[in-house]
């Protein structure tokens, strides 16, 4: 039986992409909770929509923060030596 062992530039890998989904994953669970309460407070429909609107701009933002800093930490991990890489 073989077994196949990641490299920590695998792992590292990994880590930021799962970083990076549980970023996401907050941003949105915040503006839905955000948006849930909009819906509850009812407010005109002109007011609900702008409300909503912008809700949806903050994850909008959140996300494209979130993707600037998986690019940054794959540019470190890339740039870095692991010593259990061939030299």
């Amino acid at each position: 039986m073989s077994t196949t062992v990641a490299t920590l530039r695998t792992k590292a890998t990994l880590e930021n992409m799962l970083t990076h989904a549980n970023d996401r994953n907050r941003y949105m669970q915040g503006a839905l909770s955000s948006i849930d309460a909009i819906l509850r407070m009812g407010l005109a429909a002109q007011t609900m929509a702008d409300a909503i609107a912008e809700e949806l701009e903050k994850v909008r933002q959140f996300n494209a923060e979130a993707t600037e800093k998986y690019r940054k930490r794959g540019e470190r991990i890339d740039a870095r030596r692991y010593p259990d890489e061939d030299e």
